[in-house]
């Protein structure tokens, strides 16, 4: 998962907005562990901005992905709007966030 290669730094730049912002697309297509990863990258925001950053990145991919989800199917994968979905915004009771 991208967010995971950015919240470990694994062959790109570390970030945790970038982190978050992924997995919280990630999780938004019901991917569970994208949770734990977002939560993880959420808890290491220390300042303002970098919520702010990643709160901006959020909706800047949304935006650029039409608002919806990916339906699993690799790089041929299709776009498919799910507006008003919810998601479980549940604790991940001090998981780290793990690489695969």
């Amino acid at each position: 998962m991208l967010g995971h290669l950015y919240y470990y730094g694994l062959g790109v730049p570390q970030s945790y907005p970038a982190a978050y912002a992924w997995c919280e697309l990630a999780q938004d297509n019901g991917n569970a562990e994208a949770q734990f990863c977002r939560d993880a990258a959420l808890e290491s925001l220390r300042e303002e901005a970098q919520l702010r950053d990643a709160f901006r990145m959020v909706r800047e991919l949304r935006e650029r992905l039409g608002g919806g989800s990916f339906s699993r199917g690799g790089a041929g994968a299709t776009l498919v709007v799910a507006p008003g979905r919810s998601r479980n915004r549940g604790d991940h009771k001090g998981r780290p966030c793990r690489a695969r």
